[in-house]
Order: structure tokens, then C-alpha cells, then sequence
């Protein structure tokens, strides 16, 4: 993946890719990037996605990821759907920072293993 930088949309969703995330951080001009219903492993980095300003829908559903929810992916300045349903997520979610100023529109957490007080930052969104 690291040297498709010219890549805009990406789907590789319902596959039985296993295994991390790969790095899409030289894919600065990725909109969109579907991998949802595989069965990709690990954690989300808070430094994975930073590179990926463009980034308007990431949609890793349906996976078996795990650990904390990184507050990063929160900040993408064009992010409008966040779709990380179906893992397996814990801990809390932090409050997010700058929410006025965010375009997102769709956040679905649903089916993860998150827990103790939502953010009033969620509503917001």
C-alpha cells in the first residue's frame, strides 16, 4: 500500500484478509477507504492516520480489532463516517477535542466492548 499515492478509493471489503492494518500513510489522497468484513487484527495506532487529511469514510467494521479507541482518528479535518461496529474495542472513549469545528455525521461504535460514561462531546457531533 505504501506506494499507491495516487489511490483516491479504496475497498477491499468481505475478504478473509488477516492481520494489522496495513499503512496507508503514503496514500495521502485516499478519501475512502472500505475494509470492513474481513478479519484484520491489532490496534489502532494514533499516528496511523494522521497522514490521510483527505479522509472523508473509514469503515473497518466487522473485524477483530481491539484495544483503545485512538481520540486521533476523531480529529481528521473531512472525516464524515467513522464505522468501527462489530470489533473488539474497550475501554473508555475519551472526550473529543474541537467537535463544533467537525463535519462528522455517522459514528457507529456499536457491538464493541467500550464502556463507563459516553462524552458529552458525542452530542456535539
Amino acid at each position: 500500500m505504501a506506494t499507491l499515492t495516487q489511490l483516491v478509493y479504496l475497498d477491499m471489503s468481505y475478504n478473509n484478509f488477516t492481520g494489522p492494518i496495513p499503512s496507508f500513510s503514503m496514500a495521502k489522497r485516499l478519501t475512502e477507504i472500505y475494509l470492513t468484513r474481513n478479519d484484520l487484527t491489532g490496534k489502532i495506532t494514533s499516528t496511523q492516520w494522521k497522514e490521510l487529511r483527505n479522509l472523508e469514510i473509514l469503515d473497518l467494521g466487522y473485524n477483530s480489532l481491539e484495544g483503545g479507541l485512538p481520540i486521533s482518528l476523531f480529529s481528521l479535518p473531512l472525516l464524515l463516517e467513522l464505522r468501527l461496529s462489530n470489533n473488539r474495542f474497550s475501554g473508555q472513549l475519551d472526550e473529543f477535542s474541537n467537535v463544533s469545528s467537525h463535519p462528522l455525521y455517522i459514528l457507529d461504535l456499536s457491538n464493541n466492548n467500550l464502556e463507563g460514561p459516553v462524552p458529552m462531546s458525542v452530542f456535539e457531533l
